[in-house]
């Protein structure tokens, strides 16, 4: 049942968001005092991937691309944040933030030398989660760059929906959680579907939504249907 904390808008963005968050989160084991790594945390999935790690008590070491998206990632209370667009910019700030001490767990959904250096953050026999679906690296590649490593792919959007029983475990946790305001609601920009939904594909092409990007189902007589439900595309 959706909380009734959340408008239909803010509900729709949640549980695949979450559903992979909660997933990586469990794979890994993080705890209070863990340090954990999350990648474009200004997105959806990085947005609630740490208010999760906060709820937890862990150390979040963030990256965002442009300025307004930091000021997002600084508003959820982290302190630390480096570049997701500059691989050096991002390897001297998180390598000179963590110096001798390790990441627990790393959220990745960048490319290139991004995960080459996270992995140069990742503890010896710690979690990489990865949710990428761009360059993303084999087991036999990864497990090259330590002894010990978990590797857990998330790319796959199916792996998260196949059981049924699972995900309204997974839905009824997030309910639980949302009422209790253990949850946010995501950031959303929402368009009326039947008139807007070119400018909600403008917005996602420029990169400059933070949270979710929703197209509402209301009819063209839609003043009285204040209430109707919403389609999450992104």
């Amino acid at each position: 049942a959706k909380p009734w904390r959340l408008s239909y808008e803010q509900a729709c963005s949640l549980p695949i968001t979450f559903s992979t968050v909660y997933c990586a989160f469990v794979n890994s084991g993080v705890r209070s005092l863990c340090k954990v790594v999350v990648h474009a945390a200004a997105g959806g999935v990085g947005i609630v991937a740490t208010e999760h790690a906060l709820y937890l008590n862990a150390a979040v070491h963030a990256t965002a691309g442009r300025l307004s998206k930091h000021l997002v990632v600084h508003g959820l209370d982290v302190k630390d944040c480096s570049s997701s667009r500059n691989e050096k910019a991002f390897a001297v700030g998180s390598l000179g933030k963590h110096r001798a001490s390790r990441a627990h767990m790393i959220l990745n959904s960048l490319s290139a030398n991004f995960i080459t250096i996270s992995f140069a953050l990742l503890g010896e026999g710690n979690h990489f989660e990865e949710i990428g679906k761009r360059s993303v690296w084999s087991r036999e590649r990864a497990s090259c760059c330590a002894a010990a490593l978990n590797l857990q792919v998330l790319a796959v959007d199916d792996d998260l929906v196949r059981d049924p029983d699972w995900m309204q475990g997974v839905l009824q946790t997030l309910a639980h959680l949302a009422e209790a305001q253990n949850v946010s609601p995501l950031p959303t920009h929402v368009f009326h579907l039947w008139r807007h939904w070119e400018s909600a594909f403008r917005l996602l092409e420029s990169g400059n939504n933070t949270g979710k990007v929703v197209l509402r189902i209301v009819p063209d007589r839609s003043v009285l249907f204040a209430n109707s439900p919403a389609q999450i595309i992104t």
